[in-house]
């Protein structure tokens, strides 16, 4: 073969290793590698053995031709120690072996019926930055087959094939920190995301997905803006908007609200860098929902305490005062003063009640969820409120089906929902009065509807009337006991249980209160 021959071989071949630099699987490319210098250089058959890095342990044994596992493992402990490929290795060159039968480097295989055919033998070593990822082995049936032409192909092949294993064992690297990230990612309780620059999710993890309501797979390359129509993302997406060029400074911590989950987050937003450059951004969401719960709840605490045992509190001490200014000048004490001080201790006690059920309710702001048994829950609401009614002369009428499906949810709360209810309309519809109590299912949703024909509610005051607290100043109830916790838990046991209340009122001819919640909770 003429020299331009040559150099044409030697850089097609090399052209077509340099093209394996885009594959990642380890074994396909010292396949291909083997393939294609057996053809360049016109070989019988031959091997690859591939290192671990850093040791001279094994990983990969190629061979062009079938051979028993047992048979493989031989091979590689007797060539790697005595063989050529050994000598190779240790001496980090390569070497032609032009008569098998006259070179002690060569290793013979037990009832290897290829070892009977080789006659000559050319190793080199693939090399990356000095160091031996492999080595590779050609022979051929006849004696002086190898020339130094074909070992300085094979040494240049050697080196451009350690390039390419070193990319591949590269990518085999990154892989394997992705699957880590992915895994350490998907064990993190708190939602999380990755975002590249153009706000597009480059990773989530599940608590994530489970945040927007979606598979994870389909909120995966898609614009932070779209994950959701929750007006959260929305409002996530404004933000690092409005924070323009500062976000990719430092780090952002904000709070955002989910209308549509009634959930509070404090969002972490930091700036991933990568050699000077700002390649995305990580997103850590802090479910805060449970810990304000708690602060509303003590202002809420404070302000009834303040306010609403303040009057009990001032009739006692102001009853208590005469009684001992009567005591003190030999005067008998009036029975009725006694009466009207323990009205007001009853009072009070009943006001703590309500903010120990209102606390509770609070407190459990992941509720038990399980199935309940809707007629046996009505039953037991029934039974409870028929004596308060029965005080007042009142009559409960139900309109209750035959049959109910399963309802999912929490009991006592659901329970405390109906009571507070009825026991509302039974405060405000005057005695020998009617009190409608209605449940039914429709579009999978659980109604639950009482109606009454009491004093009704004026319009000005309607606005607030499930706010926390809120009392209507009227006349016709300042005798009626009452401290504006009842409907605001209702409001807020709906809620949890992902449902809505609603009412309607007509001064002087009664209200109508009603809430639904679905049969089956979302998942959280």
């Amino acid at each position: 073969m003429d020299k331009s021959s040559v150099e044409r071989q030697k850089y097609e071949a090399l052209l077509a290793i340099s093209r394996l630099v885009a594959k990642s699987d380890i074994s396909e490319v010292l396949g291909e590698i083997l393939r294609i210098t057996i053809e360049a250089i016109d070989a019988y058959t031959g091997s690859i053995f591939l290192f671990e890095r850093g040791t001279n342990l094994c990983r990969h044994f190629i061979l062009q031709r079938d051979l028993s596992i047992e048979m493989s493992q031989i091979a590689v402990q007797q060539v790697l120690e005595n063989g050529l490929a050994g000598w190779v290795m240790r001496h980090q060159t390569g070497d032609i072996i032009e008569d098998i039968t006259t070179d002690s480097r060569w290793t013979t295989l037990p009832n290897d019926e290829l070892s009977s055919k080789v006659r000559s033998a050319l190793s080199v070593p693939l090399m990356f930055n000095e160091e031996v990822l492999g080595i590779l082995t050609l022979v051929n049936e006849q004696p002086h087959h190898f020339n130094t032409n074909d070992l300085e192909l094979a040494m240049a092949i050697g080196r451009q094939a350690g390039l390419v294993i070193h990319n591949a064992y590269l990518f085999e690297s990154r892989q394997e920190q992705e699957n880590r990230l992915a895994a350490i990612l998907q064990n993190i309780g708190q939602p999380l995301l990755m975002l590249g620059p153009d706000f597009h999710v480059l990773l989530a993890n599940h608590a994530a997905a489970t945040l927007a309501e979606k598979p994870l797979e389909s909120i995966q390359n898609v614009h932070l803006s779209k994950i959701s129509p929750n007006s959260m993302w929305q409002a996530l997406n404004e933000k690092l908007l409005a924070l323009g060029e500062d976000l990719a400074k430092q780090q952002h911590t904000f709070e955002l609200y989910s209308p549509d989950t009634a959930q509070d987050f404090s969002v972490n937003v930091s700036p991933v860098d990568y050699q000077g450059e700002t390649v995305g951004y990580v997103i850590v969401f802090n479910d805060l929902t449970v810990m304000n719960d708690l602060n509303r709840l003590k202002t809420h605490m404070l302000r009834m305490a303040s306010h609403d045992l303040k009057n009990p509190l001032n009739i006692a001490v102001g009853y208590v005062s005469l009684m001992q200014s009567e005591l003190a000048e030999g005067q008998p004490i009036d029975p009725l003063w006694m009466d009207e001080l323990l009205k007001s201790l009853i009072r009070m006690n009943h006001l703590i009640e309500e903010l120990l059920d209102e606390e509770r309710i609070e407190r459990e702001s992941r509720f038990r969820s399980a199935d309940i048994d809707i007629l046996e829950l009505l039953d037991e609401v029934i039974s409870e409120m028929k004596e308060l009614a029965a005080r007042k002369q009142q009559v409960l009428v139900q309109h209750f089906r035959d049959e109910y499906p399963p309802l999912q949810g929490d009991r006592s709360q659901l329970r405390q929902a109906m009571i507070n209810y009825i026991s509302n309309a039974i405060k405000y519809t005057p005695p020998k009065g009617q009190i409608d109590i209605e449940a039914y299912v429709e579009d999978r949703r659980f109604h639950f509807v009482v109606t009454d024909n009491g004093i009704g509610i004026p319009k000005a005051m309607q606005d607030q009337i499930f706010q926390p607290g809120y009392r209507a100043e009227r006349d016709e109830i300042s005798q009626i006991k009452g401290s504006g916790v009842g409907l605001s838990l209702v409001a807020e046991i709906c809620r949890r249980h992902h449902g809505h209340v609603w009412f309607e009122s007509e001064e002087g001819r009664g209200s109508r209160f009603g809430f639904w919640v679905p049969l089956h909770q979302p998942r959280e």
